[in-house]
Parts: C-alpha cells; sequence; structure tokens
C-alpha cells in the first residue's frame, strides 16, 4: 500500500471463488482523492466465451446470473512480496462446455477516468484493440501509478492471439489466452492442468520518469513456470526473481493446495490478513 495505490493477493479464494477478488488494486486518478469518484480499481476474472460486466450471462454449471453477478470462472491462487505480485490461475473445469474461448483478463473500469498510458512489446499503444500472438508483458499508468502484467506460461489450445487489449463495455480489458476458436468442449483434466496467471510489479511515477523507464525495469524480471510430474501427481512450479526479489511457488492443481509459498527463501506463513500501512486487528470481525 502506498499514497498512490493499494494492491492485495489472495492466498486461496473463498469457496468456490466465482463472486470474490483474489486479486485485486485501488489508485488515485487526481492528486487527492476525496470521492468514489477520484479512485479506480482493477481486478482479474477468467472468462469463458465472450461473458460481459454488468450483463445478464449465462454460465454452464451456474445458468443465468444477475447483471451483478459477473463471476469468476477461474481458481486463482497467490502470494504476494510488497509491490510485487503471483497470482497462478486456471479455468474452473465445470464451465467448459460449448467453449468458444477462455482467457484471463484484467478489466479495469473507465467510468470515471481512461487518461491510461499502455506500453507492450516495446512502444506505447496509441490505438485500440491490440493484439500480440505471442505472449509479452503490459505496462499501465493510471494517473501516478504505474503497474506491469507479465503473464505466466499460457497453455496454449489453439488460438487467434495470446494477448489481447481492448476497451468495451466501460472497461479497458487485458486478456491472456489459453483457447479461441471453434466450440469445443474440455475434458475436467485439460482445465485443471492448464496454466495461465501473471506476475505484477507495481510503482509510481515518482519513482520512474516515464512508463518506458518503468517498463525497462520490469521487463528484467525472470519467471519459470512449469507443470512437472512426481509420485503420480502434479504440481505447478513458479519462480519469480526480480531485482533481488525471490517469490516460489508451488501448488498441486488437482487438490488446489499450496505446497511452497516463500519470499527469499523464508516461508510466507498463513494469515488471516496481512498489511502494511495497516492494523488489522482495527478492522471488524478480525480482532483478537
Amino acid at each position: 500500500m502506498t499514497k498512490e495505490f493499494s494492491m492485495g493477493t489472495a492466498m486461496n479464494q473463498y469457496h468456490s471463488g466465482s463472486a470474490t477478488e483474489g486479486f485485486y488494486i485501488t489508485y488515485k486518478n487526481c492528486e487527492k482523492a476525496k470521492s468514489l469518484e477520484e479512485t479506480g480499481v482493477l481486478y482479474a476474472h477468467y472468462i469463458f466465451n465472450d461473458k460481459r460486466p454488468n450483463h445478464k450471462n449465462t454460465y454452464a454449471y451456474y445458468g443465468e446470473a444477475h447483471e451483478s453477478s459477473f463471476r469468476d470462472e477461474g481458481r486463482k491462487f497467490g502470494i504476494q512480496q510488497d509491490n510485487t505480485s503471483l497470482v497462478a490461475y486456471k479455468p474452473l473445469q465445470l464451465e467448459g462446455k460449448h467453449v468458444q474461448s477462455a482467457r484471463l483478463t484484467l478489466f479495469v473500469p473507465c467510468h470515471f477516468f481512461e487518461d491510461f498510458e499502455i506500453f507492450t512489446g516495446g512502444r506505447k499503444i496509441t490505438t485500440l484493440p491490440y493484439t500480440s500472438k505471442e505472449p509479452q508483458m503490459v505496462c499501465l499508468r493510471a494517473y501516478k501509478s504505474l503497474f506491469a502484467f507479465i503473464p505466466l506460461e499460457l497453455t496454449d489450445f489453439g488460438r487467434q492471439a495470446a494477448v489481447k487489449i481492448e476497451k468495451k463495455d466501460e472497461h479497458l480489458q487485458i486478456s491472456f489466452y489459453n483457447y479461441e476458436g471453434p466450440d469445443r468442449s474440455f475434458d475436467a483434466l485439460e482445465l485443471i492442468h492448464a496454466q495461465n496467471g501473471f506476475v505484477c510489479i507495481a510503482g509510481t511515477s515518482d519513482e520512474y520518469s516515464s512508463i518506458d523507464e518503468f517498463a525497462a525495469h520490469a521487463g528484467q524480471i525472470e519467471i519459470t513456470d512449469r507443470m512437472e510430474l512426481s509420485a503420480k501427481m502434479y504440481t505447478r512450479r513458479i519462480l519469480v526473481k526480480s531485482h533481488g526479489k525471490e517469490l516460489y511457488f508451488i501448488h498441486n492443481p488437482l487438490t488446489e493446495s499450496n505446497i511452497v509459498s516463500t519470499a527469499n527463501k523464508k516461508p510466507m506463513g498463513l494469515h488471516i490478513l496481512k498489511a502494511d500501512m495497516l492494523e488489522g486487528r482495527a478492522i471488524p470481525f478480525l480482532e483478537d
């Protein structure tokens, strides 16, 4: 948490995770934010087909949902240290019927602010939509806040593009694709073992003179994300190294258990809430 933004990451989702956020950013869009309109948010949802926020959507397993119920169709697990968040996603296998597209999308509502600056593929993007056939980092500036989203391994089931950036439904949308093509259905294990997700590095314009400088800094990150078979079961092993910081995360996608979570080789531990600039015991229901 800084004076410009806050960023939070959940180690596990609550219950099915469809109605809760596993990754969430709040940022100021002016010098002194005194109202809701002077702040912005960013969140991530896994999406099958072209489901849209603030619309009635029909889900393969849950059926028709109210327009206020924009469900996350993925399972997410993550860790965070300071300004670096690791968010591992996999598609929800119950929704894998009659699929034309499957993607993880970062949603940025544009109701009160849309003066964003986008940098990807080595250049600033001034015209949307933008697509890339290869996975690549996407950097975003919102007022004084800077965020870099580096995709983890994106399982390729067949797709037209790995990355798409577009504005629709009053949201800026940054998507990392697993599939886009003719209608098909997926076996449960295909989706259980599918990989998606991202690492987010956050900063401010007080630290970096431009989004180009920030992108150069964030682009020095090293990531390995592999699925390994051991003891007749797969584990997903993610290692992130960035400017003296190391995050290591081992996850079992079948049992959905986090096996190893370390920051700089030290266990992260289990916390109901861990935050800087905030006293957890002062929050209702979290007091001793």
